[in-house]
């Protein structure tokens, strides 16, 4: 049996099930949320930039649909998209630009409801790159404002992809939370 006692998470979809398991059980000590895509005033997302990633993945251009994620939703800047391009674990995000479409249709149908957290006790640190687009930091103040145990760190100088531009910075943050346990 495994006992979960710390989560981090960083990608669309996960902070739902992060919520519900947060919520239903005792066993899990802290949780660390980077810049989960909540939206606060309006889709994440368009309905023409859904179909136009959904022309790619029934294309099978999955790296073109994972640049544009990228650059049009995350707006990651196109030379830190050169750059990502570049690394190791490219061609590992590409094998899981599939995924795109169907989790930023669930973020874009998520709504955050505040009575569903006043019960929760986890610990929650919540984190947002300086630089990143407002709907992250909207995203991040709506959960400050309904989640009762938090506290947030601002990557100076980061966006969404700090834990790879940024990993000692990103992990130090986490581990400084951790250890306050």
């Amino acid at each position: 049996m495994v006992i979960l006692r710390n989560i981090s998470t960083t990608g669309t979809g996960e902070y739902v099930s992060i919520r519900e398991a947060a919520l239903r059980t005792k066993n899990i000590k802290r949780l660390v949320l980077y810049e989960p895509p909540i939206p606060v005033h309006g889709p994440l997302i368009t309905d023409e930039t859904l179909h136009r990633l959904d022309a790619l993945l029934k294309s099978g251009d999955l790296e073109t649909l994972l640049t544009t994620v990228m650059l049009d939703v995350i707006r990651i800047p196109s030379g830190d998209v050169v750059k990502q391009r570049q690394a190791p674990t490219w061609k590992d995000r590409v094998g899981l630009a599939h995924t795109f479409p169907r989790e930023l249709r669930a973020a874009n149908a998520y709504r955050l409801h505040p009575e569903r957290f006043q019960d929760l006790k986890t610990p929650t640190l919540l984190m947002l790159g300086g630089n990143s687009p407002p709907m992250f930091k909207e995203a991040i103040e709506a959960l400050a404002s309904v989640l009762p145990r938090t506290r947030t760190v601002i990557l100076a100088g980061q966006q969404h992809i700090a834990i790879d531009t940024a990993p000692v910075l990103f992990a130090q943050e986490v581990r400084n939370f951790l250890k306050d346990a």
